[in-house]
């Protein structure tokens, strides 16, 4: 294997590093400044890998690369770019943190200060817990992904648009992805059929937080929360509603900000979405009860590098728990992407700490019931947290046992004498169920007792 490691490496014009690689090179620990491409690195052929940094972050041994005019690094073949900070690419139409292409990965890095983030081309790898901000135009371009790219763990925050792409192959997953902060869209899709959002937290203190553009047909879309302050939760293109999939999403919107837009009209409530829709029946409209969103600075994103967004928290409150367990209620400081370490300039992971909170969030056990719990602690309620975490190790603690009912749940229209369906989900205890109405909240009419759990 060949080594390049420990290098300073500027004062060049063209390429700090152009790398045609037919054996295993690692390339880590370099200082990489200036130029118009800083690493351009290539593999001959399919069994040659090429890592770019070092996947072990508490060795500190990633690049640095800075200050190149075209493109930070640029990776096509078998390479892995993976735990290197990369910034200030100096074209402001054009420059570009990380492109990949041809079955290139880039993961755990921080991209950041270029005109775009990460950039996905012909038959490009997976795009996994990194930390994408303050770009001008787009923090993860997917333009050119491949069929069924998986995008996963991201945070990306603090651009003009978080991700986005005019034109890509069917199949594209978001998943577990952060997008918060950023001006003008979280998500915004043009011609990319057969999308799937599943599981990510979408926050737009401004503009949209998902736009589905001229033909982006038959997405699905669920699990998310979708935080619209003062712009449209859901933008839906007429020819992009042609097999669109969209529930158990919880929405928040602001003073001025509305749920959806179907058929070139606004849709400010949930009600009327779904009467638009005919979609999220079983979706919500509520608070998320998040930790803290701007952190404790005060300052939502990316501010400065003393104030990178890094202490955001977006993980949902949750007061369910033993107060002496090592894991309880919600992560405070933990990420699933990385984030800057203010010592080196590099990225590492946080673990945080768990603590009670007072509240718990109504997106605790919401998500649709085949999506799998995966690693969240115990107890996890038998059904995935919605947002970001849902599914994962940093997923909000449950309530060791409990009943949801789930439908209705707000915002229906039901009428008299005609059926209803009322529906549920539980943890935590065996034997049946009483239903009973109320119009006040205190006094209750009951509907059926000793129902069937």
């Amino acid at each position: 294997v060949l080594r390049i490691a420990g290098g300073t490496i500027s004062g060049f014009q063209r390429h700090g590093i152009d790398l045609l690689a037919s054996i295993g090179t690692v390339l880590e620990g370099n200082r990489i400044s200036g130029g118009v491409i800083g690493a351009r690195l290539w593999t001959s052929n399919t069994p040659s890998a090429v890592v770019f940094g070092n996947a072990d972050l508490a060795l500190g041994r990633g690049n640095i690369v800075t200050g190149a005019s075209f493109a930070g690094v640029q990776a096509n073949g078998a390479v892995r770019v993976v735990g290197n900070s990369i910034s200030g690419i100096t074209d402001p139409r054009n420059g570009t943190g990380i492109t990949l292409a041809n079955g290139a990965t880039a993961d755990r890095n921080l991209v950041f200060g270029s005109a775009f983030g990460i950039a996905t081309g012909a038959n490009s790898g997976a795009v996994t817990a990194n930390t994408v901000f303050g770009n001008t135009q787009t923090g993860i371009d997917l333009g050119g992904a491949p069929p069924n790219l998986v995008v996963s763990q991201n945070v990306v925050h603090s651009n003009a648009v978080g991700i986005g792409a005019f034109s890509a192959s069917a199949g594209l997953t978001l998943r577990n992805n952060l997008v918060y902060g950023n001006s003008a869209a979280a998500i915004r899709f043009t011609s990319v059929p057969d999308l799937r959002i599943v599981n990510n937290t979408l926050y737009a203190a401004s503009g949209n937080a998902l736009e589905l553009l001229d033909n982006a047909p038959r997405a699905e879309i669920r699990n998310n929360i979708v935080v619209a302050l003062t712009g449209i939760g859901f933008v839906v293109a007429n020819a992009s509603q042609a097999g669109f999939a969209s529930n158990y999403n919880l929405f928040q919107t602001g003073q001025g900000g509305r749920v959806g837009q179907w058929q070139g009209g606004t849709r400010a409530t949930l009600q009327d979405w779904r009467q638009a829709s005919f979609g999220d029946r079983e979706s919500l409209q509520a608070d998320p009860l998040f930790v803290a969103p701007a952190g404790a600075d005060g300052v939502l994103g990316f501010a400065s590098l003393t104030q990178d967004g890094s202490d955001d928290n977006f993980h949902l409150r949750s007061a369910n728990g033993d107060a002496g367990a090592a894991v309880k209620g919600s992560n405070k400081g933990g990420t699933l992407a990385v984030v800057r370490d203010g010592a080196t300039g590099l990225p590492v992971l946080r673990a945080g700490i768990w603590s009670l909170d007072a509240v718990t969030s109504p997106g605790l056990d919401r998500a649709e019931p085949a999506t799998p719990v995966g690693a969240e602690p115990s107890p996890n309620g038998g059904f995935a947290n919605l947002g970001f975490d849902g599914g994962t190790a940093q997923a909000s603690v449950s309530p060791a046992s409990y009943v949801l009912v789930t439908a209705p749940n707000g915002g229906e229209i039901l009428q008299q004498t005609r059926n209803a369906t009322i529906t549920w989900r539980s943890a935590g205890f065996t034997g049946t169920v009483d239903l009973a109405a109320t119009r006040d909240g205190a006094n209750f009419v009951t509907i059926a007792a000793g129902i069937a759990n």
